[in-house]
Protein backbone atom coordinates (compact mmCIF):
# COMPACT_ATOMS: atom_id res chain seq x y z
CA UNK A 1 0.00 0.00 0.00
CA UNK A 2 1.26 2.97 -0.79
CA UNK A 3 1.36 6.22 1.33
CA UNK A 4 -1.06 8.29 -0.93
CA UNK A 5 -3.71 5.72 -0.82
CA UNK A 6 -3.02 5.73 3.47
CA UNK A 7 -4.65 8.94 3.59
CA UNK A 8 -7.65 8.20 1.79
CA UNK A 9 -8.11 4.85 3.99
CA UNK A 10 -7.27 6.63 7.42
CA UNK A 11 -9.75 9.56 6.25
CA UNK A 12 -12.64 7.02 5.76
CA UNK A 13 -11.81 5.23 8.40
CA UNK A 14 -12.19 8.05 11.02
CA UNK A 15 -14.92 9.15 9.19
CA UNK A 16 -16.84 6.04 9.58
CA UNK A 17 -15.94 5.26 12.85
CA UNK A 18 -18.91 4.58 15.81
CA UNK A 19 -18.41 7.93 18.00
CA UNK A 20 -17.80 10.53 15.27
CA UNK A 21 -19.61 13.67 14.36
CA UNK A 22 -21.88 11.21 11.95
CA UNK A 23 -22.00 8.06 13.85
CA UNK A 24 -22.65 5.95 10.56
CA UNK A 25 -22.55 3.13 12.97
CA UNK A 26 -20.72 -0.28 13.78
CA UNK A 27 -22.34 -2.36 11.04
CA UNK A 28 -21.50 0.64 8.52
CA UNK A 29 -18.30 0.72 9.51
CA UNK A 30 -17.36 -2.56 9.21
CA UNK A 31 -18.70 -2.51 5.28
CA UNK A 32 -16.11 0.21 4.39
CA UNK A 33 -13.57 -1.33 6.34
CA UNK A 34 -14.10 -4.92 6.50
CA UNK A 35 -13.12 -5.44 9.64
CA UNK A 36 -12.17 -4.02 12.93
CA UNK A 37 -9.29 -2.43 11.83
CA UNK A 38 -7.29 -1.94 8.32
CA UNK A 39 -6.14 -4.37 6.80
CA UNK A 40 -5.98 -6.42 3.28
CA UNK A 41 -9.92 -6.96 3.47
CA UNK A 42 -9.78 -2.98 3.40
CA UNK A 43 -7.30 -2.59 0.45
CA UNK A 44 -9.67 -5.40 -1.19
CA UNK A 45 -13.00 -3.10 -0.79
CA UNK A 46 -11.29 0.51 -1.69
CA UNK A 47 -9.50 -1.04 -4.90
CA UNK A 48 -13.30 -2.08 -5.83
CA UNK A 49 -14.75 0.83 -5.02
CA UNK A 50 -12.42 2.85 -7.30
CA UNK A 51 -12.19 0.58 -10.05
CA UNK A 52 -16.57 -0.10 -9.93
CA UNK A 53 -18.21 1.99 -8.06
CA UNK A 54 -16.69 5.38 -9.87
CA UNK A 55 -16.43 3.67 -13.01
CA UNK A 56 -19.75 2.51 -13.16
CA UNK A 57 -21.75 5.40 -12.37
CA UNK A 58 -19.62 7.54 -14.26
CA UNK A 59 -20.10 5.69 -17.44
CA UNK A 60 -23.70 6.05 -17.38
CA UNK A 61 -23.10 10.01 -16.36
CA UNK A 62 -21.22 10.34 -19.83
CA UNK A 63 -23.56 8.07 -21.75
CA UNK A 64 -26.92 10.29 -20.47
CA UNK A 65 -24.53 13.43 -21.29
CA UNK A 66 -23.98 12.68 -24.68
CA UNK A 67 -27.72 11.60 -25.26
CA UNK A 68 -28.72 14.88 -24.21
CA UNK A 69 -26.46 16.87 -26.14
CA UNK A 70 -27.49 14.52 -29.14
CA UNK A 71 -31.50 15.13 -28.62
CA UNK A 72 -30.86 19.16 -27.80
CA UNK A 73 -29.34 19.44 -31.25
CA UNK A 74 -25.31 19.85 -30.33
CA UNK A 75 -22.98 21.87 -28.78
CA UNK A 76 -25.01 25.86 -28.33
CA UNK A 77 -24.18 28.45 -30.57
CA UNK A 78 -24.58 32.60 -29.70
CA UNK A 79 -27.94 33.55 -31.95
CA UNK A 80 -27.03 35.62 -34.84
CA UNK A 81 -27.99 39.35 -34.91
CA UNK A 82 -27.91 39.89 -38.28
CA UNK A 83 -30.90 37.04 -39.52
CA UNK A 84 -28.62 35.65 -41.93
CA UNK A 85 -28.29 32.04 -42.72
CA UNK A 86 -25.74 29.78 -40.35
CA UNK A 87 -22.64 29.36 -42.13
CA UNK A 88 -21.61 25.68 -42.85
CA UNK A 89 -20.81 23.24 -40.01
CA UNK A 90 -18.53 20.47 -39.95
CA UNK A 91 -20.30 17.18 -40.79
CA UNK A 92 -19.72 13.85 -38.98
CA UNK A 93 -17.25 12.37 -41.05
CA UNK A 94 -14.81 14.85 -40.45
CA UNK A 95 -15.61 15.33 -36.97
CA UNK A 96 -14.83 11.54 -36.34
CA UNK A 97 -12.10 11.74 -38.02
CA UNK A 98 -10.52 14.83 -36.42
CA UNK A 99 -11.85 13.36 -32.88
CA UNK A 100 -9.57 9.94 -34.12
CA UNK A 101 -6.96 11.76 -34.78
CA UNK A 102 -6.97 13.74 -31.54
CA UNK A 103 -7.42 10.47 -29.55
CA UNK A 104 -4.16 9.24 -31.25
CA UNK A 105 -2.03 11.67 -30.69
CA UNK A 106 -2.74 12.17 -26.98
CA UNK A 107 -2.63 8.20 -26.61
CA UNK A 108 1.06 8.70 -28.66
CA UNK A 109 1.97 11.75 -25.92
CA UNK A 110 1.43 9.76 -22.52
CA UNK A 111 3.28 6.88 -23.94
CA UNK A 112 6.44 9.09 -24.46
CA UNK A 113 5.61 10.70 -21.15
CA UNK A 114 5.28 7.60 -19.34
CA UNK A 115 8.27 6.41 -21.29
CA UNK A 116 11.14 8.27 -20.09
CA UNK A 117 9.49 10.26 -17.05
CA UNK A 118 8.47 8.02 -14.03
CA UNK A 119 5.08 8.93 -12.11
CA UNK A 120 4.87 6.88 -9.34
CA UNK A 121 2.48 6.47 -6.47
CA UNK A 122 5.23 6.70 -3.75
CA UNK A 123 6.87 5.01 -1.22
CA UNK A 124 4.96 2.56 1.14
CA UNK A 125 4.36 4.26 4.41
CA UNK A 126 6.84 3.21 7.36
CA UNK A 127 5.84 0.88 10.25
CA UNK A 128 4.62 3.43 12.93
CA UNK A 129 4.18 6.28 10.89
CA UNK A 130 1.70 8.39 13.05
CA UNK A 131 -1.65 9.59 11.25
CA UNK A 132 -1.09 13.65 11.23
CA UNK A 133 2.46 12.48 9.44
CA UNK A 134 0.39 11.60 6.98
CA UNK A 135 0.15 13.64 3.57
CA UNK A 136 -2.82 13.79 1.27
CA UNK A 137 -2.05 13.62 -2.35
CA UNK A 138 -2.16 17.24 -4.36
CA UNK A 139 -5.31 16.82 -5.59
CA UNK A 140 -6.81 16.57 -1.72
CA UNK A 141 -4.90 18.82 0.13
CA UNK A 142 -7.53 21.03 0.58
CA UNK A 143 -9.30 18.28 2.13
CA UNK A 144 -6.22 17.61 4.56
CA UNK A 145 -6.01 21.61 5.52
CA UNK A 146 -10.07 21.50 6.30
CA UNK A 147 -9.37 18.38 8.79
CA UNK A 148 -7.01 20.40 10.49
CA UNK A 149 -10.21 22.33 11.71
CA UNK A 150 -12.71 19.63 11.81
CA UNK A 151 -13.86 16.50 12.40
CA UNK A 152 -12.90 13.74 9.32
CA UNK A 153 -16.61 13.13 9.26
CA UNK A 154 -17.16 16.71 8.45
CA UNK A 155 -14.06 17.67 6.32
CA UNK A 156 -14.24 14.58 4.37
CA UNK A 157 -17.38 13.83 3.65
CA UNK A 158 -19.85 16.30 4.27
CA UNK A 159 -17.97 19.36 2.87
CA UNK A 160 -16.56 17.66 -0.06
CA UNK A 161 -20.38 16.00 -1.19
CA UNK A 162 -21.45 19.79 -0.61
CA UNK A 163 -19.19 20.60 -3.20
CA UNK A 164 -20.21 18.48 -5.49
CA UNK A 165 -23.37 18.90 -5.39
CA UNK A 166 -23.16 22.63 -5.92
CA UNK A 167 -21.14 21.75 -8.95
CA UNK A 168 -23.60 19.51 -10.27
CA UNK A 169 -26.36 22.13 -9.65
CA UNK A 170 -24.72 24.93 -11.20
CA UNK A 171 -26.47 23.71 -15.06
CA UNK A 172 -30.06 23.22 -13.15
CA UNK A 173 -29.50 27.07 -11.50
CA UNK A 174 -28.38 28.97 -15.19
CA UNK A 175 -31.48 27.95 -17.21
CA UNK A 176 -32.29 30.82 -18.84
CA UNK A 177 -31.89 30.92 -22.78
CA UNK A 178 -30.90 34.33 -22.66
CA UNK A 179 -26.87 34.71 -22.81
CA UNK A 180 -26.15 31.08 -24.48
CA UNK A 181 -23.05 30.16 -25.55
CA UNK A 182 -21.80 33.84 -23.99
CA UNK A 183 -18.49 34.43 -21.72
CA UNK A 184 -19.77 35.24 -18.55
CA UNK A 185 -23.10 36.32 -19.19
CA UNK A 186 -24.98 38.61 -17.19
CA UNK A 187 -27.61 36.08 -16.89
CA UNK A 188 -25.64 33.26 -15.64
CA UNK A 189 -24.23 35.33 -12.66
CA UNK A 190 -25.45 33.40 -9.81
CA UNK A 191 -23.40 30.25 -11.24
CA UNK A 192 -20.67 32.19 -11.85
CA UNK A 193 -20.13 33.20 -8.69
CA UNK A 194 -20.70 29.72 -6.72
CA UNK A 195 -18.07 28.44 -8.90
CA UNK A 196 -15.44 31.33 -8.63
CA UNK A 197 -16.19 31.11 -4.90
CA UNK A 198 -15.67 27.18 -4.80
CA UNK A 199 -12.39 27.51 -7.20
CA UNK A 200 -10.94 30.14 -4.67
CA UNK A 201 -11.62 28.23 -1.91
CA UNK A 202 -10.41 24.60 -2.83
CA UNK A 203 -7.05 26.27 -4.60
CA UNK A 204 -6.26 28.88 -1.52
CA UNK A 205 -6.95 25.66 0.60
CA UNK A 206 -4.72 23.60 -1.43
CA UNK A 207 -2.02 26.52 -1.52
CA UNK A 208 -2.46 26.83 2.31
CA UNK A 209 -1.35 23.23 2.44
CA UNK A 210 1.42 22.67 -0.08
CA UNK A 211 3.04 25.64 1.48
CA UNK A 212 3.06 24.29 5.24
Amino acid sequence: MKRIALFAILLAACAAAPGETVDLGEAVYRMIIGGVVIGEATLLRFYVWHTVGLIVPMIFIMAWHGFRVRRDGGISHPPRVDHQPEGPRIDREQLVRTETIAFFVTLATLVVLSTFVNAPLGNPPERGLAAEEIEAPWIFLWVQELLRVWPPAIAGVLVPAIVTALITALPFIDRKDDGIAVWFNKQGRVSQIIFAAIAVLIIGLTLRAALR
